[in-house]
């Protein structure tokens, strides 16, 4: 699974621990200071048989900061995801080969959220990515 790979990719880049600080799929109410990853479907397969087929899927992941210096800390925190997700290319994660992510667009306010205690702040970054069919 791709959120899978991901995850574990960004914890040896040292930007977070997966279960800690960074998930898949879900954002928990806590910690307030949060990376979370979700697969989107992206661009359809390889239409032609080649081997291996390729799929293009996207990844759409979400920082969620708090406090006072919340818009910075996320930013900042989501500019360390792209820098270390961007132009990654022909490594294979997990058994699973990718091709290369790709950043569709630089980090981006989603929202601020007042309905929390201390408030957050969410910035989203979108990916594409470029893998083998396992």
């Amino acid at each position: 699974m791709i959120t899978t790979d991901v995850a574990a990719y960004l914890q040896t880049a040292g930007i977070g621990t997966v279960g800690t600080d960074i998930f898949k799929g879900f954002m928990p109410d806590t910690p307030n200071d949060c990376i979370v990853l979700y697969q989107r479907g992206g661009r359809s397969p390889e239409v032609v048989q080649t081997v291996p087929m390729l799929e293009y899927p996207e990844l759409h992941i979400i920082v969620r900061a708090d406090g006072d210096t919340a818009y910075d800390d996320a930013m900042t925190k989501a500019n360390s995801v792209m820098k270390a997700l961007h132009t990654l290319w022909e490594q294979t994660i997990n058994a699973h080969k990718y091709l290369y992510i790709r950043a569709l667009s630089s980090p981006t306010l989603m929202r601020f959220d007042y309905s929390q205690k201390p408030p957050h702040v969410l910035v989203a970054i979108d990916f594409e990515v470029t893998k083998e069919v396992s």
